[in-house]
């Protein structure tokens, strides 16, 4: 018995997430920003326990992330 069906808007794939981003990458932070919300997400400046999704670089480790 199904009490509950989540609904999942295939146009706003990020929605209910903050992402947050580390390291160098190929595009800047306003275009990863504007991205994000495009896609229905909120973007964070800062890595914090609010932060659902990080975009990084090959070279950061979960490592980095233990003393953010």
């Amino acid at each position: 018995m199904l009490l509950y069906r989540p609904t999942y808007d295939s146009t706003l794939p990020l929605s209910g997430y903050v992402v947050s981003s580390a390291g160098r990458l190929s595009s800047s932070v306003a275009t990863i920003q504007k991205e994000v919300e495009r896609l229905g997400g909120t973007f964070s400046s800062k890595i914090d326990e609010t932060v659902g999704l990080v975009i990084s670089s090959q070279g950061i480790s979960k490592f980095y992330f233990d003393f953010c």
